[in-house]
């Protein structure tokens, strides 16, 4: 019994695994194939065309679930009908018994001839889709196709449409042109078949490249369509043409050039280029900088930068692709011709100068220490000028060496000076382009026991005479000589026994001029006769019987003289300002300025010591600063804006302030080259009723100790008579002290 049992579970287990291997061998049901027509406005084709369905080469009309099924519609086609007669454009539908669609591949249009050779060939429109696990139904809709050709003859060969037997799949590619049908991209060839109403966008680039024969080609925004009324295509847009598809053949052409594109290689780089064509219309670069300039014409360019030659020329554009033109244009002559720089060197080649120029305009101030050794001043003409100008220029002196002259240069430093003391020369500068530029060079040097001299007021009271006013720190005798003006710095011999100075200021009558400018200098020497001081220049004004409607004064701090060569004038007339800086000063660069003498007056710069008058009263204003010198110690010194003297010979300071300042309380304002510190310091509060001892601490420990003097203008005689009287208010009367003045008449001499 257990025997049969467990025979009968084999069997069992045997049948079990049959069935199994049944289910796994069992092939699939094949699916039906359904083709049917969708004629549309080709009725025609309900007879005409055949359909097909295939599963690899044989018909079927059933397929199984995966299986790659070819769908065909075909018919025969005959010579006329390649050239007259339209095909048809087939688009097939494949949706399954539910209704869900099946994707298929383009169509793909083909032809092919018939066994008997009657010359009557089959068209065929051939798509392809993946059997779905359930029947389908494949719609071939139909519709009469209408070619439109893409023209490419200007692109290589020509493109036969017609007698060739061109294919609807024909493959040449149009280069630069792009198709889209009903909104969708289509290959890039020569030749579609579409359907009436078929919306068609053709664009093309605007610079085509072609690769054989390689060219450039450029298009003309003009497209040529046959086969359209002009009113039935749009070219609204840039490089575009676009239509409905009408019920016949259509043949657009993008209107084109071939081209050359032309870069221009420039030196300088940044050199701008103007092309032009033959109608002298400008043609503009493309945005790579190329110019696409049109095969075998000829356009003309220039080429231009500011300080370089222009360069004009033609061009007959070769017909290749691409084309190089170099233009290299020639610097223009340089008009350059200023000294920025000016040092005196003890020997060619030193790097370290004895003394170094300061420069106010076109004058020239070399400034010696005044410990320098005599030694040195003796032999100052042997001594080396090196002068700092453009590269292009030469330099030449009145009476002296030229750069042209020999392989010696001014700008090297190894020429001799050949120059005295206080003594200005003329250095003329030639530019490039031949224009010249004239500068005064003086080296200046005052003993450190010489007097030193401030300019004051000059009035000109006529034609033939002025007084002028100075002050010198020291007593002793004044020499002077007057001068055309502008003219060259005067030699004075201050010989003899002059005319007597005072410590303070003095007055020059002058009686014997004659009309026009005139410049003063004057010299003094010590009471001892052992030092004479730097020549002072002062402008004495042309006289002015009150020509002109407007007034010009002047209003600056002391430390020198602003002298304009007009006190009146009208608007429009050119002023020239004369500024001569006290013995140890010097104007501070860019300082000199006008201001119209009403309530915001405009402040302006004069530039070149001149400028235009305005229409309105003005007032002449500038900034005085210390000389610069090379000596370690105090180098300037200032209060309220007023300049002083600093004599580093003799370690003395002196300050001429206004009338009526309180020196009980002074601030000064000191400055100084390697100092470590100052007592008093810069900035502190001084008495200075009597001279104050200023003590230096140099950098390197050394110790100077500096003499400040501060003297207050006297005032007028007005001012001077007002302080007695108020100053005795308290004990005397005014009219009991006035009982006792020396009268010349009705009243005091001092009204």
């Amino acid at each position: 019994m257990k025997r049969l049992s467990k025979l009968l579970s084999v069997i069992l287990a045997a049948l079990m695994v049959l069935g199994c291997c049944w289910k796994v061998v069992a092939f699939a049901e094949p699916m039906a194939i359904v083709l049917a027509k969708d004629a549309g406005n080709a009725a025609a084709a309900n007879t005409a065309v055949e359909l097909f369905a295939l599963v690899g080469d044989a018909s079927a009309s059933t397929a199984a679930e995966g299986a790659g099924v070819t769908l065909k519609a075909r018919w025969r086609m005959n010579d006329d009908e390649w050239n007259d007669l339209p095909p048809y454009k087939i688009t097939w539908t494949i949706k399954t018994a539910a209704g869900a669609s099946v994707a298929n591949t383009d169509v793909v249009y083909t032809e092919y001839g018939d066994s008997d050779d009657s010359g009557n060939d089959y068209m065929t429109a051939v798509a392809t889709f993946t059997m779905p696990k359930e029947a389908v139904t494949a719609t071939a809709k139909i519709e009469s196709a209408y070619k439109l050709t893409v023209n490419p003859s200007l692109y290589g060969p020509t493109v036969a449409v017609g007698s060739s037997k061109l294919s609807p799949n024909f493959s040449q590619a149009v280069p630069g042109v792009s198709v889209k049908v009903n909104g969708t991209d289509e290959k890039n060839q020569a030749v579609y078949y579409l359907a009436q109403g078929d919306t068609v966008v053709a664009v093309t680039e605007k610079i085509l490249a072609v690769a054989s024969p390689k060219m450039n080609l450029r298009f003309t925004n003009e497209w040529a369509v046959d086969g359209l009324e002009s009113s039935a295509y749009s070219t609204s847009s840039p490089y575009t043409v676009s239509f409905t598809m009408p019920a016949g053949a259509v043949t657009i052409k993008p209107n084109v050039e071939q081209v050359s594109l032309t870069t221009f290689s420039t030196t300088p780089a940044d050199a701008a280029v103007t092309v032009k064509d033959a109608k002298n219309n400008t043609v503009s670069a493309e945005e790579d900088g190329k110019y696409a300039l049109r095969v075998d014409s000829v356009y003309t360019y220039e080429v231009a930068r500011a300080g370089y030659t222009t360069k004009s020329d033609t061009l007959t554009v070769p017909s290749t692709a691409a084309t190089t033109v170099t233009v290299a244009l020639e610097a223009d002559a340089s008009s350059d011709k200023d000294i920025t720089a000016a040092v005196l060197l003890n020997a060619a080649g030193d790097t370290t100068p004895m003394a170094t120029g300061s420069i106010d305009g076109t004058e020239i101030t070399i400034t010696l220490p005044s410990d320098t050794a005599q030694t040195v001043l003796d032999g100052i003409g042997s001594k080396y000028l090196r002068l700092t100008y453009p590269a292009t220029a030469t330099v030449g002196m009145s009476d002296g060496y030229n750069d042209t002259s020999g392989t010696f240069k001014w700008a090297n430093g190894d020429v001799m000076c050949n120059m005295s003391l206080n003594s200005a020369k003329t250095f003329t500068v030639t530019a490039e382009d031949g224009t010249t530029k004239d500068y005064t060079i003086t080296i200046k040097y005052v003993a450190p026991d010489a007097p030193a001299l401030t300019a004051g007021a000059v009035s000109r009271t006529s034609d033939t005479a002025a007084t002028v006013k100075f002050t010198s720190s020291e007593a002793g005798s004044y020499y002077y000589k007057v001068v055309a003006s502008g003219a060259a710095e005067p030699t004075i011999a201050a010989t003899g026994s002059g005319q007597s100075a005072v410590a303070g200021e003095n007055t020059i009558t002058l009686t014997n001029l004659t009309a026009g400018a005139r410049d003063i200098y004057i010299v003094v020497k010590n009471a001892a006769g052992t030092a004479a001081s730097a020549k002072l220049k002062i402008a004495i004004p042309a006289y002015s019987s009150g020509e002109g409607n407007y007034t010009i004064t002047v209003s600056a701090p002391t430390g020198g003289t602003l002298t304009p060569s007009k006190e009146k004038a009208n608007a429009g007339d050119t002023i020239t300002v004369t500024v001569t800086p006290n013995s140890g000063y010097q104007m501070t660069a860019d300082s000199l300025a006008y201001t119209l003498a009403v309530a915001g007056g405009e402040t302006v710069k004069i530039t070149n010591k001149t400028f235009t008058m305005p229409a309105g009263n003005i007032t002449l204003t500038c900034k005085w600063e210390t000389a610069a010198t090379t000596v370690d110690g105090i180098t300037g010194f200032s209060i309220n804006g007023v300049a002083g003297a600093v004599n580093n010979s003799t370690n003395n300071i002196t300050i001429t302030m206004p009338y009526g300042t309180d020196v009980t309380k002074l601030v000064p304002t000191i400055s100084g080259s390697n100092v470590a510190s100052i007592s008093p310091a810069s900035g502190a509060a001084v008495n200075f009723t009597k001279p104050v001892t200023f003590t230096v601490t140099l950098k390197d420990g050394t110790v100077k100790t500096y003499t400040a003097t501060v003297y207050v203008s006297a005032g007028s005689a007005s001012q001077q008579m007002w302080d007695k009287l108020t100053g005795l208010y308290d004990t005397m009367p005014w009219w009991k002290w006035a009982e006792h003045q020396v009268s010349y008449g009705k009243y005091p001499t001092y009204w």
